[in-house]
């Protein structure tokens, strides 16, 4: 195997691996960015607590 065959691969090999971070990186933002946005959502859904009415029980 000549040398230039030798730092070929190896610069191939260093391709890949910053290609599966890279993509790596870009899976784990979409997840937070997505996973904040639902998080505004639920809470946005969710009554005040002072909107809440009092429970009231019936008398026996």
């Amino acid at each position: 195997m000549l040398p230039s065959e030798k730092a070929e691969r190896w610069v191939r090999r260093v391709g890949y691996a910053a290609l599966i971070f890279i993509a790596l990186y870009i899976v784990i933002w979409v997840v937070r960015f997505i996973g904040g946005i639902y998080d505004r959502a639920v809470e946005q859904r969710e009554p005040p607590p002072e909107g809440e009415a009092p429970i009231v029980e019936p008398a026996r």
